[in-house]
């Protein structure tokens, strides 16, 4: 989650937004062989992905390593659930380049000036086999004062990102939409809501948020919507990768 919205929710954990991301987060690390994996998160925000990760027993116990990095951290967190070897940090360090089997940048590119730029430097942290998932907001139909208030310099479609990815040397193993089950209400607000000093993350009423949760699980099985969706989800690997594509 974004640090400008971390006191709109009480769970986020439980955020059916958050929670449907996560099963994007499993989708990309299913596709690492390793049981000694290495997670970056760049943009990471309250750690919520990372925290899910080191909660799930299932998947901790493949995890070696989880490092957050946020350049917005004004003090280094600490959290119950990290081990010893994790690490937190607002710079990241030359030392770990080319460590790291899976590299999570989920709702982060939007907000930096020259994406290019930054996902060339985070993939040298990568290995050459490794997995990149990201995620951004999708259409700039869609851009709206909540973009302007989350500090956001664009929205992606999925031809957009894959023409980023591709001038930094990565293929889509994974390219889709999410939230399209959202989507036409999301548009119908946006156009016709004035500002607002919250965000769109909200707190829901819990039969609300379960199925929500529900439509958006279901649509992560099936590997996202192909035509629109208020998020695009793309799952990468080096160009030269030998990792089949999920692609239809």
């Amino acid at each position: 989650m974004d640090l400008i919205e971390s006191n709109q929710l009480a769970n986020e954990k439980e955020h059916w937004w958050i929670k449907t991301r996560f099963r994007y987060i499993l989708r990309a690390l299913n596709l690492i062989d390793s049981e000694q994996q290495q997670i970056l998160e760049v943009g990471c925000g309250t750690c919520q992905n990372l925290a899910f990760l080191r909660e799930s027993p299932h998947l901790s116990s493949q995890i070696h390593r989880v490092v957050g990095f946020d350049p917005l951290f004004k003090d280094i967190p600490k959290f119950s659930w990290q081990k010893t070897e994790d690490v937190f940090v607002n710079t990241l360090p030359a030392t770990s380049k080319k460590s790291f089997d899976c590299l999570l940048a989920m709702d982060v590119l939007e907000h930096l000036q020259d994406d290019e730029h930054h996902l060339r430097l985070w993939l040298d942290y990568m290995h050459d086999d490794g997995i990149i998932l990201i995620t951004v907001p999708a259409f700039p139909s869609l851009w709206s004062y909540h973009d302007e208030l989350l500090h956001h310099y664009r929205r992606y479609t999925k031809k957009t990102l894959l023409s980023l990815t591709e001038k930094v040397g990565l293929r889509p193993v994974l390219l889709t939409y999410a939230f399209s089950y959202v989507f036409p209400l999301v548009y119908l607000i946006r156009k016709l809501s004035r500002k607002q000093s919250n965000t769109d993350l909200q707190q829901s009423h819990f039969l609300i948020n379960a199925i929500l949760y529900s439509l958006g699980k279901t649509e992560a099985f099936f590997g996202g919507n192909p035509f629109f969706g208020t998020s695009v989800v793309g799952i990468f690997t080096d160009a030269n990768s030998n990792r089949n594509s999920l692609l239809q």
